[in-house]
């Protein structure tokens, strides 16, 4: 049971998110962009018939038994919700994370998943505690609902998640660990950090995919979804990026519009896909490391409070200038910016690899009769050139890599801003491939194949993938023949 009573308003006084007097925020219900609400405490008790098992956000104070029925008194405290629900049939299955207590209520049908619903909590409270701060509640409940509830998961509350689950699912379809581990990432960006997902959706949303990613991608390196047979995998951060590119139109919106503003089927692929793209992009412009800085920068200041984007912004670029100067400042800034206010795609290419043969200079003689156009034999040199486009309005620094015949390499900076770009070099070996962005650093690009180009392109990658099917299908007969 949720948004079972008149919401509570949050006051916004002068200067705050976007208040210029003081103010109350008051949205009428969005379906997609669900609630914004104040620090409260919940001092709740539920009367529900005996033999229900019940779970509720907070912990139990007590228990007792009144005329067949039981009441349960939960108390919640720093929350901005409450929640609870009560079913006859789950089982209640235990666990322990440092002082907090996991509680799985599940059906029996469904306990074997039990294990992996644990192992992604416990992981996600893992990397948290490391990565900003410890989980600072004594409970944790994890709510799997039957079959005919199934749209009841996938949704979270304060010290309780919803991730339904099905017993046929694959190992390699990480599905219930994606779900735990989204939902319970909100405690930290949803709970802790109480944003408004009806005005601003992706300091919420956005964030939680953003770290959804990085979980998965560390606790799963197998992968998300993966066929270990085909030997195929795709990671959490493939996935959130082509959550975003699946959008019919990247352009529709800017994540700085309100929740209810977004259409035509834009918001899940901008406000999740955009902006968690647009995070890890942010990462790869500034390090890991320092990402990690700005993260806890955000998270200590503006925890049990209502952080607005214009917060990110600001202690984004406060840890930044610290950090790295007011050069790479003036670089995340233009970056931030574009990606929360703008709408435009980035995507550079690589256009041309051009290697010319110098030839000796002929020059004018009396007699022409013997007169001949040598070429330098014993050692060639070559004038090589590297061309790379920027076919997008969205501006991004790059790294290009420049590979020679004798295996050279050369990394030249670009600032991104040219519509097209080139690198002239002269010497005895020519280039043979170019390669703009090649760690990946900006995913934000909606296009990698044009990424490089090789003058004899690699074939091995297709050849691995067909001998692969080829495989499959000859087992698939054989195996088939032998029912014959």
């Amino acid at each position: 049971m949720v948004q079972w009573y008149p919401k509570l308003g949050v006051y916004e006084p002068a200067g705050t998110r976007f208040a210029k007097e003081g103010q109350w925020n008051c949205h009428q219900y969005h379906p997609a962009t669900e609630y914004f609400g104040e620090f409260g405490v919940y001092d709740v008790k539920l009367n529900v018939p005996k033999d229900h098992v019940v779970g509720a956000s907070g912990f139990l104070v007590d228990k007792k038994e009144e005329e067949g029925r039981t009441i349960h008194h939960y108390l919640a405290e720093d929350v901005i919700d409450f929640a609870w629900t009560s079913h006859p049939g789950f089982v209640e299955v235990t666990d322990q994370w440092r002082d907090t207590k996991i509680s799985l209520l599940i059906r029996p049908e469904h306990q074997c998943n039990q294990h992996r619903f644990l192992e992604a909590a416990k992981h996600t409270l893992d990397f948290f505690a490391d990565y900003l701060a410890p989980y600072p509640y004594p409970t944790l409940t994890i709510v799997s609902p039957p079959f005919y509830g199934l749209n009841s998961g996938a949704m979270e509350y304060p010290t309780l998640i919803t991730a339904p689950t099905l017993c046929n699912l694959p190992a390699g379809i990480k599905t219930t660990e994606t779900l735990v581990i989204h939902e319970l990432t909100h405690q930290y960006f949803m709970q802790m950090l109480a944003t408004n997902e009806q005005e601003e959706p992706w300091l919420d949303e956005g964030f939680t995919a953003y770290f959804e990613a990085k979980i998965l991608d560390k606790y799963y390196p197998e992968g998300t979804v993966s066929w270990p047979y085909m030997n195929m995998r795709v990671g959490s951060e493939e996935l959130r990026r082509g959550r975003f590119l699946n959008a019919d139109n990247i352009k529709v919106n800017p994540l700085s519009d309100f929740g209810w503003h977004f259409k035509h089927g834009s918001y899940a692929q901008i406000v999740y896909g955009k902006a968690a793209v647009g995070l890890r992009t942010l990462e790869g412009l500034v390090g890991e490391e320092l990402m990690k800085k700005i993260m806890q920068r955000y998270f200590e200041e503006w925890k049990f409070k209502h952080p607005s984007r214009q917060a990110f912004i600001d202690e984004t670029l406060a840890v930044v200038s610290e950090v790295a100067g007011d050069s790479k400042r003036a670089e995340i800034a233009s970056f931030l910016d574009q990606l929360i206010y703008g709408t435009e795609a980035c995507d550079y290419s690589v256009h041309d690899i051009i290697n010319k043969e110098i030839t000796a200079a002929v020059g004018f003689f009396e007699n022409t009769e013997d007169c001949i156009n040598e070429t330098i034999q014993e050692s060639s040199l070559y004038e090589s050139q590297a061309i790379v486009f920027r076919n997008g309005e969205f501006i991004v620094p790059q790294e290009v890599k420049i590979i020679f015949t004798n295996g050279e390499e050369k990394w030249e900076q670009w600032d991104g801003q040219a519509r097209s770009m080139e690198w002239t070099y002269t010497g005895p070996h020519k280039i043979v491939s170019v390669e703009i962005d090649p760690a990946r650093k900006i995913p934000l690009d909606t296009n990698f194949i044009n990424n490089s180009l090789t003058l004899e392109p690699e074939q091995t990658g297709i050849s691995r993938y067909f001998t692969a099917v080829l495989t499959w299908l000859q087992a698939t007969m054989v195996s088939m023949a032998t029912l014959v």
